[in-house]
């Protein structure tokens, strides 16, 4: 235990002699901690009372001083051009609630029409709204997870990428849809003979 103890005020001494190095940055209270840590012995109980606490802080704040705040101009990041002026938008308690609605409705709409099918059959009008809604649905929720995932200002090559491709599938999902239903048995005949298979 005197050994940890000892050990303990030692290496306290050492954040001590830390705390008496001058910084060009003065704070309020560092010529009451340099004037305390001065007539304080480091092996003392008031030094670890009141003393080392300063000097560990003081000596976890890496010494502020002037010369650290010019590094933030360093960083590779910081290099780029900034724009001048930021655009300011408008605040409307309405922005994004027309996208929010149509997402709702979409899902609220495959309810019923996948209820039609399951009840009434194949049925061209069923299989054509059910080509539409359920790859515009499919969509919005691809669309979020590249929004969220793939940015493009955190990724500006890839994100726009993800973003057209998943326009372009769902393009292609909506003309194949379309395609199916008119040339072929259309959706809910498709499910039907997968599911009995």
């Amino acid at each position: 235990m005197a050994f940890r103890a000892a050990h303990h005020f030692t290496g306290l001494a050492g954040f001590s002699r830390l705390a008496h190095q001058p910084t060009s940055l003065a704070t309020p209270g560092a010529a009451f901690r340099s004037a305390l840590l001065a007539r304080t012995p480091a092996g003392s109980p008031a030094f670890s009372r009141t003393v080392a606490p300063l000097a560990v802080s003081r000596a976890l704040a890496l010494h502020t001083s002037s010369s650290t705040h010019n590094t933030l101009e360093a960083t590779p990041k910081t290099k780029r051009a900034l724009p001048d002026v930021v655009p300011q938008h408008e605040p409307n308690r309405m922005h994004g609630s027309y996208h929010w609605d149509f997402e709702r409705a979409l899902s609220v709409a495959l309810v019923p029409l996948v209820g039609a099918q399951v009840a009434y059959g194949a049925h061209p009008i069923t299989d054509l709204l059910m080509g539409v809604v359920l790859p515009l649905h499919c969509h919005i929720g691809w669309d979020s997870m590249v929004t969220d995932y793939v940015h493009p200002r955190k990724y500006p090559r890839l994100g726009p990428l993800c973003a057209w491709s998943l326009r372009l599938f769902t393009v292609l999902t909506l003309v194949g849809c379309f395609s199916f239903n008119t040339n072929d048995i259309g959706l809910t005949e498709l499910v039907k003979r997968t599911w009995k298979a």
